[in-house]
């Protein structure tokens, strides 16, 4: 998460990727739980209750990537 300017990592989880492969993520933000999938399989999930709305958005550490259908919703 960031917050004024900071970041803050919530959890993190080792993943070998390929150059050159498309993966498909999705991230869940519901109440306090935050859930991200790689490909249809939870990676990580974490608690975290500092806001009740906010913004998403993505980012690498490190890396480069790319980024195609990007996609926000409410359900």
């Amino acid at each position: 998460k960031e917050v004024n300017g900071l970041i803050a990592v919530l959890g993190s989880a080792p993943r070998t990727v390929t150059a050159g492969t498309w993966y498909d993520l999705r991230l869940e933000a519901v109440g306090n739980q935050v859930r991200a999938y790689v490909n249809g399989t939870l990676a990580i999930q974490a608690t975290d209750s500092t806001f009740a709305t906010g913004k998403s958005g993505m980012l690498t550490f490190k890396s480069a990537a790319q980024f195609k259908g990007v996609r926000a919703y409410q359900p």
